[in-house]
């Protein structure tokens, strides 16, 4: 009053249970990463449902030698594939669901229509050399149960591919 302070208003409010939820998400992330990043032998690879790349585990930039910085927000799995086998299997997928299917649509289109897909491809790494994987598939779903990305896992097949031919 006439420029003299004759009194303060203090809300406050206890913000303890959100700061103990928001370190529990922190601490259940964190987890989650440390149990992808120990996968060390797969390529653990999750998109949207346009195909970005938002996850590109250690596995994959071990086996494949591109950095997650390179392609996370960047890039589909695309640059991994051979574009003779995406175009065959394109081809496949066209003939079975009588419509055009292409791009990033020929690693989940069986997927979009329920279950998981498993299936070798071979993956091209950085450098250009080639690695026959199993690959397989899903869809990442929401709490609602809407399909919000994919996931895929793959496993290098170089041992297995060898034994057979001997």
């Amino acid at each position: 009053e006439n420029g003299s302070v004759k009194g303060i208003y203090v809300f406050v409010t206890d913000v303890t249970q959100i700061s103990q939820a928001q370190q529990a998400q922190m601490e259940a992330q964190a987890k989650l990463q440390n149990v992808i990043n120990a996968a060390s032998e797969f390529t653990i690879i999750a998109t949207d449902l346009h195909g970005t790349i938002q996850l590109f585990s250690h596995g994959a930039e071990k086996m494949l030698g591109y950095c997650a910085d390179d392609v996370v927000g960047k890039l589909t799995p695309a640059i991994i594939h051979l574009p003779e086998e995406v175009q065959k299997r394109s081809q496949e997928l066209s003939a079975e669901f009588g419509r055009t299917i292409e791009g990033f649509d020929v690693f989940v289109e069986l997927v979009r229509h329920g279950g998981a897909e498993a299936r070798e491809w071979t993956f091209v790494r950085k450098n250009g050399s080639r690695i026959p994987v199993n690959l397989v598939v899903t869809a990442i779903r929401d709490e609602a149960d809407c399909v919000t990305g994919f996931l895929g896992i793959a496993k290098d097949i170089t041992q297995e591919k060898l034994a057979q031919e001997t």
